[in-house]
């Protein structure tokens, strides 16, 4: 909000690009003479935020209703997907937004098979329009035969397709060959899970089109904290527990691990932006192999307050390696892996240990403290949580 002028003019009809609000909001929040706005926002709802409940709305619903956001792309019948453009002129240059909220992937992949999705086009000057479609749905295949949307199934007269969804950042348009169509994947602006997706650079983007010609600036964010992440296969690097070792090859696993998450503190140091948060986020996907895994609350431990996340430092998994590397050598490359899947964790941390302790003397109950106290003061303990912080 604020004072200035808009630029350009909507020159659709908002009753059909904002069908489905009540009467008195099918309007843009710039043509309401109650608000100052002179930066409006146009969104489309994800997976995270899509109408729900009897009523189906969502929370975009009310943002729009208080005059916060214009929402638009939001499919009432899902048997009959219209999708309505806004259409925005300035100057010469024309250009033409389609969006569609997200919908579950499977439902919107029959919906394309059986032909009830249907884009509709300027009436007047229908090759003049610059189109941009923005979704936000599973793009690659492999999530399943029908839980995506193929690019075949859109338009070809489409000019860029802006594909939300997808937390990997690929900040250049890319041509599909086929479709005669560039798509823009700008990624998550913050990292939501810690994946491999989300360790790289985050962006927004400023669009700029003239006619039929465009151009896609990516903007690095200076904000979003550091993550790191790394796979480490332990027995490709060496460390193999045998009658030999018994004794010593965790805590040899152990010393590895702190130096690998020395290295990447110091990394997320020098690499730190000035307006970027200190802790930075690190996760180790490790291998143990038949080592015992560690427990990764109690390694976490001597980390907190120079990682954001000391409690999920290590997360154990099992996993096919592409090869062997020397346990003296170069282990920046052992973090490539066929497949892996993640182990569960039966007892990963000291409260859980504590009630199976005092479970098995159920009949020699304590005198002074209630076992829950003791619980509850050793988790402070172990977590250097100070009861008068609470």
């Amino acid at each position: 909000m604020g004072d200035g002028g808009i630029n350009f003019e909507l020159v659709s009809e908002p009753t059909v690009n904002f069908g489905h609000m009540e009467k008195q909001f099918q309007r843009i929040n710039t043509e309401d003479p109650n608000l100052n706005i002179n930066l409006p926002v146009y969104s489309i709802h994800g997976n995270h935020d899509d109408p729900s409940g009897s009523t189906y709305l969502s929370e975009l619903d009310l943002l729009h209703t208080y005059g916060l956001i214009n929402y638009f792309g939001k499919a009432v019948d899902l048997e009959n997907i219209e999708i309505a453009p806004l259409l925005f002129a300035k100057g010469n240059t024309k250009l033409a937004v389609y969006g569609l909220g997200a919908i579950r992937d499977e439902r919107l992949h029959r919906a394309y098979l059986e032909n009830q999705v249907t884009m509709h086009r300027p009436e007047e000057a229908t090759e003049e329009w610059f189109n941009i479609f923005v979704i936000h749905q599973n793009r690659p295949a492999h999530r399943g035969k029908h839980n995506y949307v193929p690019e075949t199934f859109l338009e070809k007269w489409l000019d860029l397709v802006i594909w939300g969804h997808e937390h990997d950042p690929v900040p250049v348009p890319v041509l599909n060959k086929e479709m005669g169509f560039e798509v823009l994947q700008p990624g998550s602006s913050v990292a939501t899970s810690m994946s491999d997706g989300e360790g790289k650079q985050k962006y927004c983007y400023l669009l700029k089109v003239a006619g039929r010609r465009y151009r896609v600036e990516p903007i690095a964010l200076e904000t979003v904290r550091p993550f790191y992440i790394e796979d480490i296969n332990l027995t490709a690097i060496g460390y193999i527990k045998d009658d030999g070792n018994a004794d010593v090859i965790r805590d040899d696993v152990e010393k590895f691990l702190n130096k690998k998450m020395e290295k990447l503190i110091r990394k997320a140091e020098e690499e730190r932006r000035p307006q970027q948060p200190k802790e930075p986020l690190i996760r180790l996907r490790v291998d143990f192999g038949n080592v015992e895994p560690l427990n990764p609350i109690l390694f976490g431990q001597r980390f907190f307050g120079r990682v954001a996340n000391p409690k999920e430092i290590i997360q154990a998994v099992k996993s096919k390696p592409l090869g062997r590397n020397n346990r003296n050598g170069d282990t920046s490359n052992v973090s490539q892996f066929k497949s892996m899947t993640i182990v569960p964790e039966v007892v990963t941390s000291i409260e859980d240990l504590l009630k199976e302790h005092f479970k098995r003397l159920a009949n020699d109950h304590l005198q002074l403290f209630s076992p829950d106290f003791m619980n509850e003061s050793l988790k402070q303990f172990v977590h250097n949580v100070s009861v008068a912080n609470n």
